[in-house]
């Protein structure tokens, strides 16, 4: 193996690492929705509480700062990438491109998150702007962990991977209809958490209250969206699972699994278990799996 094919496989593997690192980021900032943290480093940002070693003895400061830390270290891995790209591969090869378009995302996931605090849109805040900008912000993640996975996909010295133009039609209503689940969801899962329901019956019946906040007047369109998009993403597995390629296989394989295990969540959330801080932290586990996986049989459409 050459110098320039050792240092390849490396970058590759670095994207790999940063994905999965990306998730946990992701999962521990719904963390701090959960646990009602998101003002414990009060409306300062990017400094927690005016300082850069704030007193942690707080609970929701710990936690609100531990998604600073790690959120931050996001941005030099993403900038690091960028710039390893830009040495190793050549110009004009797809996954500089990716490279790019990841850290325009996280970028933008920076600005989310300060204007969610700067604006004070945390804690216990109801307001219906809060709603606009946390569903923005997780159209947003979806994005990030798409094109960061297209980088590590790309990330070969003759890169074959890329959409059929055929399939186009397909990526584009798969890529949708994931990102208004996702949004869907993320004002279901704020409604949950700031306005938590005493049991189904009672979560139904506020659902279709003209009172109600309308976080929870927009929860029953979750389920609608979710289960349209279960489908297509059911559809697109089963048409690919017998493909000539490996990796579109495994893809797919993954996808269908995924995509039946989080529809069994989210019903035994609202009929069996509850919406607990556990499930929601599994919901969302899974739907960025369903992501990646849709973003990965995507770019393996063309090997067919």
């Amino acid at each position: 193996m050459d110098d320039r094919s050792g240092s390849l496989a490396t970058l590759r593997t670095a994207a790999y690492v940063y994905v999965g690192y990306l998730v946990l980021v992701i999962l521990w900032g719904a963390w701090v929705r959960i646990s009602f943290s998101g003002d414990g480093c009060g409306d300062h940002w990017p400094l927690c509480h005016g300082t850069a070693t704030p007193d942690l003895r707080d609970g929701r400061t710990a936690v609100e700062f531990l998604h600073r830390v790690t959120s931050g270290l996001a941005g030099p891995m993403g900038l690091g990438l960028l710039v390893a790209a830009r040495r190793i591969l050549p110009p004009g090869h797809p996954a500089r491109r990716h490279a790019l378009v990841a850290f325009v995302f996280l970028a933008l996931e920076g600005l989310f998150g300060a204007a969610l605090v700067k604006l004070r849109l945390v804690a216990h805040d109801t307001s219906v702007e809060r709603g606009y900008v946390v569903a923005l912000h997780l159209a947003n993640t979806f994005g990030l962990l798409a094109a960061s996975l297209a980088f590590a996909l790309r990330c070969v010295p003759t890169p074959r991977l890329g959409l059929h133009p055929l399939r186009r039609p397909v990526v584009v209503a798969g890529a949708t209809s994931l990102v208004l689940t996702g949004c869907t969801g993320a004002i279901t899962a704020l409604g949950d958490t700031l306005f938590p329901a005493q049991g189904f019956r009672a979560g139904l019946v506020a659902d279709f209250d003209p009172t109600s906040h309308p976080f929870l007047q927009l929860r029953a369109f979750h389920p609608l969206f979710a289960l349209a998009t279960a489908a297509l993403m059911l559809h697109v597995a089963a048409r690919r699972i017998g493909s000539t390629s490996p990796e579109a296989r495994r893809a797919a394989t993954v996808l269908g699994i995924t995509v039946l295990v989080q529809v069994a969540v989210g019903l035994g959330s609202v009929f069996a278990f509850g919406v607990t801080a556990t499930m929601q932290l599994v919901h969302l586990a899974l739907a960025d799996v369903v992501v990646l996986a849709f973003t990965a049989l995507a770019l393996t459409d063309a090997e067919d």
